[in-house]
């Protein structure tokens, strides 16, 4: 059979094939009339509540506009994208106010610490960065004038807690490494916590007990009795299976400084979730309402957009008209709007430009601020009333003296309380006075030259160099005749800094005398110390904001002071200040130099053994209660090692007060020496002073420090100047006549150079300035002969053993 014939059967047997297999399906299952039906069940109501999200509500914001900036720091590594916060700065502009992005490279330009000058709040996100100690006290002086602090972390982010912390424990906050989590009071998360908790505070304004705040991953922050937003019961953190109030917001330090667990809840759509966008309506309120204050040195930056500069008198105006054009333009350029009058009015801030003698319109400011203008025949009769029960000794603050003085050294005085007087010659005042809605800035010349330098050291930015206070400058500007700036020296003692320099060579247990000055001085005076081993070197400013400065070296040689402290305090001398130095070796560390001369007003002889002072000049305040002559026997030395002290002389422009006594060798030279004029006073102990009694020493320094406050006593004149000699014995011969009889007189000279019975004896010995010692060639080498030989060889005192008798 062919294969065309066997295609038909193949066909069809494949055709009955597939009709067998759907007929026995159709018998199997049914020919397909009737349908599976499954059997009912009750359909279970939906819970939607349970699946939802929380919702967004969009918090109403009606915020009060002002004036101000906001700097971001973004120097430190921060961890964040800055378009974060842009739901929060967004809020911040609508309040009037301005922000700034502080970039490492914008740092570079104008740091972080410069731009608080004018900051009116600071944001501290993330850092990553420890904050340097130059920068943490900047902060912290930054909060003490009134600015915002506003510090957040997120344990989200790859940040250090150190670094926030370094920055935060400055406030009394501290940032666990944890995050905060529950299972129960969340938001689908078990990290995204709802709190429910809230303290009241300018950042919980408006929300209530039924209200909630949702973070995303809060760390927990810490500051006992400060937390604002704590979590339930049901909190717990990472590092911690405790439950407890846990907070993720604390805002410490007078409400100022806010710290925050979460960056999140500050984006989209995150912000709208329950009342969270009322917490950043009120985050944003608490960096743009607060009420900093500046300082003078922060200048323009206090004044406000819209500022007057007030001329009322023509003669002022045409004499500055240059100078004011250019404060002016200045102005403007830090988009401020400027006009000129001639009055002061209340709805802009002020600029008020006069002379001293023309301030009749700021007088009521000058009043509040306690600065009086004395001119110069208010001088005179106050000068004639403090001479009245003065000491034979004159005061240099008179204008009596040589002709054509009172033009060439004083116009008048400018009197601030708690700073004392200074000169208003060639001077400029600046004042500024702060009210809740103006600033008016004073400033007062003698002359349109001073006034133009003025001028440049706003435009300079160096006024912070001639500040008195945080709202007073007196500035004066060098002329033609090389006239210093007036003196800062305050005549009213409250405040004194105490300086124990032990950066020296110390001797075996050695001491500085802290303690002992400190002891006498803490019973009236506010009392600080400063120890150079630890504190470090104070600057120039930390000098002046006290009123009297003591640096003791006491037992310390061999650089006692070091070279920059050196420089630090003949700057705080040529300012102007009240200083006691005291110390066994400072003038042999600082021999051959101008601080000998200047400061000290000494001069290194050598070194010998002390053991006494005695009385010099009893009728000067420095010796007050203390009887002619007196002597007194130092105590052990605390350090082991041979002690030897500074023998000095003085300087014709200083005066001795106390010498060493009759049994310290090189007796008769100056010990205590006193420099004043109308700009410093320098009480100068060429010894530690703990070597000397308790009683002499606490009236010794009650005496220094009361005489700071009076009025300075006229220089020395020249011709008196007897400085002191050392011999060939190793005596000396010095300016006062020996007493008499082995008395403690200073006037009569012994007779026919007597054998010393009890008295110094001979030239070599004396000390008095109103008589030489007559026929004084009998001396021993300048001992006191106490008890010698007629020949004087016996005892004749450490300082003469070579000498032992005279001709």
């Amino acid at each position: 059979m062919s294969k065309s014939n066997w295609l038909p059967l193949i066909i069809g047997g494949a055709v009955l094939i597939v009709l067998a297999f759907i007929g026995g399906r159709m018998l199997y299952f049914g020919s397909g009339t009737g349908t599976y039906t499954p059997p009912e069940r009750e359909l279970l109501p939906a819970n939607i509540e349970a699946a939802a999200v929380p919702p967004k509500l969009e918090a109403a914001d009606n915020p009060e506009v002002s004036r101000g900036a906001v700097v971001v720091d973004y120097s430190h590594e921060n961890a964040l994208y800055i378009e974060e916060l842009n739901v929060l700065l967004s809020k911040v502009v609508s309040r009037g106010f301005s922000y700034e992005v502080v970039t490492p490279e914008e740092a570079e330009v104008v740091s972080l610490v410069d731009r608080l000058s004018y900051a009116k709040a600071l944001v501290l996100p993330l850092p990553r960065i420890d904050y340097t100690p130059e920068e943490i006290t900047a902060i912290e002086q930054y909060v003490d004038r009134g600015g915002r602090v506003l510090i957040i972390g997120d344990p989200t982010r790859t940040i250090v807690v150190e670094s926030l912390n370094s920055i935060a424990g400055s406030f009394g906050i501290i940032y666990a490494n944890d995050y905060l989590y529950s299972l129960e009071s969340n938001d689908n998360n078990y990290r995204n916590v709802v709190y429910t908790n809230f303290n009241d505070s300018v950042i919980t304004d408006g929300i209530g007990d039924n209200d909630k705040v949702i973070f995303y991953a809060s760390g927990s922050v810490s500051a006992p009795g400060h937390e604002i937003i704590m979590g339930d019961d049901t909190v717990f953190s990472s590092t911690s299976e405790s439950s407890g109030a846990k907070a993720s917001a604390a805002l410490t330090t007078n409400d100022q400084v806010l710290a925050l667990g979460d960056l999140t809840f500050f984006t989209q759509p995150h912000d709208m979730t329950e009342s969270n966008g009322i917490l950043i309506n009120n985050i944003a309120n608490f960096l743009t309402s607060g009420n900093r204050t500046f300082e003078l040195r922060d200048f323009p930056y206090f004044l406000n957009t819209e500022v007057n500069i007030v001329f009322d008198d023509t003669k002022v105006f045409n004499s500055q008209f240059e100078d004011a054009v250019k404060l002016k333009e200045y102005l403007e350029a830090t988009e401020r709007t400027v006009e000129f009058t001639d009055e002061i009015g209340d709805s802009r801030d002020i600029i008020y430009i006069s002379r001293f003698d023309k301030a009749d319109a700021v007088q009521d400011y000058l009043d509040e601020a306690n600065i009086v203008l004395l001119e110069p025949e208010d001088v005179e009769e106050e000068v004639a009333e403090e001479s009245g029960s003065a000491l034979t000794l004159s005061t240099v603050s008179s204008l009596e003296g040589e002709e054509g003085d009172e033009e060439k050294f004083v116009q008048g005085r400018i009197q601030i309380e708690g700073v004392g007087e200074l000169e208003q010659g060639g001077a400029t005042l600046f004042y500024l006075h702060q009210e809740e809605d103006q600033n008016v800035l004073i400033i007062l010349s003698n002359d349109a030259e001073t006034n133009a330098d003025a001028f440049g050291l706003l435009f300079d930015n160096k006024i912070n160099e001639c500040v008195v206070n945080a709202t007073i400058a007196v500035c004066q500007t060098v002329d033609p005749e090389q006239r210093l700036a007036p003196s800062v020296r305050s005549n009213r003692i409250d405040k004194i800094l105490v300086v124990s320099d032990n950066d020296g060579r110390a001797r075996e247990s050695g001491q500085t005398s802290l303690v002992q000055y400190t002891e006498v001085l803490s019973a009236a005076y506010s009392v600080e110390d400063w120890v150079t081993s630890t504190d470090g070197s104070p600057e120039l400013a930390e000098l002046q904001e006290y009123d009297a400065v003591i640096w003791t070296t006491g037992d310390y040689w061999d650089d006692s002071i070091s070279e920059a402290d050196m420089e630090t305090l003949q700057q705080y001398i040529t300012a102007g200040g009240n200083l006691v130095l005291s110390g066994s070796s400072i003038a042999f560390d600082w021999d051959h130099t101008d601080f000998m001369p200047n400061i000290l007003h000494a001069d290194y002889l050598t070194v010998g053994e002390q053991t006494d002072i005695e009385v010099s000049m009893s009728e000067h305040p420095l010796a007050k209660d203390f009887e002619p002559g007196a002597v007194f026997t130092f105590t052990e030395s605390l350090s082991e090692e041979n002690s030897d002290i500074d023998v000095v002389n003085y300087t014709s422009d200083a005066r001795v007060i106390f010498r060493r006594g009759p049994d310290s060798e090189y007796d008769g030279a100056p010990t205590v020496i006193a420099y004043e004029d109308d700009r410093s006073k320098i009480a100068y102990f060429a010894f530690p002073l703990y070597r000397l009694q308790s009683g002499p020493r606490a009236v010794l320094i009650d005496n220094a420090i009361d005489w700071f406050t009076r009025s300075p006593l006229d220089l020395p004149a020249e011709i008196d100047y007897q400085p002191f000699e050392i011999d060939d014995s190793g005596g000396g011969s010095g300016d006062e006549a020996p007493p008499e009889d082995g008395g403690e007189g200073e006037e009569a000279p012994p007779e026919d150079g007597g054998e010393g019975d009890e008295g110094d004896t001979g030239d070599e010995g004396g000390e008095g300035e109103d008589s030489p010692p007559e026929d004084g060639d009998e001396g021993d080498g300048g001992d006191n002969g106490d008890e010698g030989s007629d020949d004087g060889s016996d005892d004749g005192g450490e300082g003469g053993e070579e000498g032992e008798s005279g001709p």
